[in-house]
């Protein structure tokens, strides 16, 4: 197999990481913290191999899930910049021209932005009924 199919897999386990982190942030149970602490365990050895602003970014990424940022802006950039630093990084081990570069790292900067409205979306039913916070339904209140 080509190497970058490795670190496609490896990713992978770092986004189960951040995953995993969000759900322990969110319920703080007993499972949740120990599908954290497994992948804790499997992510950091990985998360070595991968370049310095790899690793900023999953830190940064990862220290979110653990606050309650209400700046809906601040936190669909860093969606969008997680989904590009995967990019990069895949783009470490592999040969691409330039323009499809960009291309791609364009269009992952827009599925970032995506992935995060579309969790919201997924969670505004629960959050609505536990009276949580949710940017979707804040963003759509009537302001007069």
């Amino acid at each position: 197999t080509h190497p970058i199919i490795s670190k496609a897999g490896d990713l992978s386990v770092l986004l189960g990481w951040i995953k995993s982190e969000d759900w322990k942030a969110d319920k703080g149970n007993f499972i949740s913290k120990f599908v954290a602490n497994t992948f804790v365990k499997k992510a950091h050895p990985l998360l070595e191999k991968t370049s310095n602003t790899f690793q900023k970014t999953i830190q940064n990424y990862i220290e979110l899930t653990k606050t309650d940022n209400k700046d809906f802006t601040f936190v669909k950039k860093q969606s969008a910049l997680l989904s590009k630093a995967l990019v990069l990084e895949l783009s470490l081990d592999s040969f691409i021209p330039e323009a499809h570069l960009k291309c791609l790292l364009e269009l992952f900067h827009h599925a970032g932005i995506l992935i995060n409205l579309t969790d919201h979306l997924l969670d505004l039913d629960k959050d609505l009924e536990k009276n949580q916070y949710n940017p979707i339904s804040e963003n759509t209140k009537d302001t007069n």
